[in-house]
């Protein structure tokens, strides 16, 4: 059996007639358009909760807030951010002397690469170095000039991420899609008051 989907399915359950907000699994997040609704929305999950006799740890919890983390990612009313701690993480991240190193690095940058408009083609020369080899793999390796510049140019852009906007049901998308010799890059975006803003890059 498989006890997390099967808590998933029971919370899915629980907060089936709440469209106001997001359940995974031990994680709730609650969102309304003014403050007024949110105590109303947040009284109507607590109801909820109280009837399928679940008990929530009030230490863990944040009320009333503008923004959160939720699945590794910040989350506001305006948009999607990754999570600065993460970010700082990366940024202090020193040149790996080891392929397992490395390896670490580039799965927190495929984590974020939706956030990154040239994932692909700036982490290309550094996907090279670790092609053939296990995660962890204690290879040591060596550097070229252009792969360090390469490795500084990833920080760089993960440190400048651009912020996904939210979805709009009325808002009309568009696809703009680069082709390179050895890569294909996209962004799906939104056209909101003649602004276009991204919601997904795609490499």
């Amino acid at each position: 059996m498989y006890v997390a989907q099967t808590f998933q399915s029971f919370i899915d359950n629980v907060v089936r007639d709440s469209d106001f907000c997001i359940a995974y699994l031990d994680d709730i997040f609650i969102f309304s358009g003014t403050e007024e609704q949110h105590r109303l929305d947040l009284d109507r999950v607590l109801l909820r909760l109280s009837d399928f006799g679940l008990l929530i740890n009030f230490n863990k919890c944040v009320f009333r807030a503008s923004k959160g983390h939720f699945l590794g990612y910040l989350v506001s009313k305006d948009c999607i951010q990754p999570l600065p701690e993460k970010v700082k993480v990366l940024l202090d991240f020193y040149l790996p002397k080891f392929v397992e190193q490395l390896c670490r690095v580039l799965a927190m940058i495929r984590f974020y690469h939706k956030f990154l408009k040239d994932a692909a083609k700036v982490k290309s020369c550094l996907n090279d170095l670790t092609k053939r080899k296990s995660k962890s793999d204690k290879t040591p390796l060596f550097w070229t000039e252009n792969e360090e510049i390469a490795f500084k140019k990833v920080k760089k852009e993960i440190a400048d991420a651009s912020s996904l906007a939210h979805p709009l049901p009325d808002a009309k998308l568009s696809l703009v899609v680069e082709a390179l010799d050895f890569v294909l890059g996209a962004v799906l975006q939104q056209s909101v008051i003649q602004e276009n803003q991204a919601l997904i890059f795609l490499t």
